[in-house]
Formats: C-alpha cells, sequence, structure tokens
C-alpha cells in the first residue's frame, strides 16, 4: 500500500527537494526559484495558495501532489487566432509544450483507485 498524507509546515524541505528532482527530470532545473520561506508563506501562512500531499513508501518520500486553485476563462484554445495574435503583440510566452490535464468523475475516481 502506498500512503498518502497532508504536507505540512515540516514537509517544506522535502517539498523543495522534490519539486527540485521534476524540474531536473523535466530538463527545466534552472527555471525553479521557489525558496523554502516561499512555500512556507504560500502553502502554510494564513491563506494558503495551495495544498500538498505526499505519498511514501516504505517510510519515503516517492511522491508528492499540490494542488492550487485555478479559473478558466476558456481563452486562447488553439484555434482563436485573434487571441493568440493579441497574447504574440504583447510578448506573452506560449507553453507549448505543456499539457493541462484534468481529472473528473470516473478519471478522478480511477486515478484515486490506482497503487
Amino acid at each position: 500500500m502506498l500512503p498518502i498524507r497532508a504536507a505540512t509546515v515540516n514537509d517544506v524541505a522535502l517539498l523543495k527537494a522534490l519539486i527540485l528532482e521534476l524540474a531536473e527530470y523535466e530538463r527545466e532545473r534552472d527555471q525553479v526559484m521557489i525558496t523554502e520561506a516561499d512555500l512556507v508563506r504560500d502553502g502554510f501562512g494564513p491563506q494558503p495558495k495551495f495544498r500538498a500531499l505526499i505519498a511514501e513508501w516504505n517510510g519515503r518520500a516517492a511522491g508528492y501532489a499540490l494542488f492550487f486553485g485555478f479559473y478558466s476563462t476558456w481563452e486562447v484554445l488553439d484555434w482563436n487566432q485573434p487571441a493568440i495574435d493579441f497574447y504574440k503583440r504583447l510578448g506573452a510566452t506560449f507553453l507549448d509544450q505543456w499539457k493541462s490535464v484534468l481529472l473528473t468523475g470516473d478519471a478522478l475516481e480511477r486515478a484515486a483507485a490506482a497503487n
């Protein structure tokens, strides 16, 4: 069994290490600017901006999940050329290599049951 628990402020150093490991895997290590103080403030302060879970295997951290609020206005779909042009004129950076993933309903249930 893979135990999963809520992260606490005592896990900040671990969370930072896991974030850095993922960034290294994704070949984006140089993009990580987060500090432990940032994680304390943003995850465990009076108005948390995220929640985190830690998965453990044989008593050692095996992974993490970070949850944060997000509102979408359905802007900048790949066919919306006027919006794409607008943001390009502003100098926006498009993250074409990133894929948004949405787990709801049955897909979320399957993810929760997987181990």
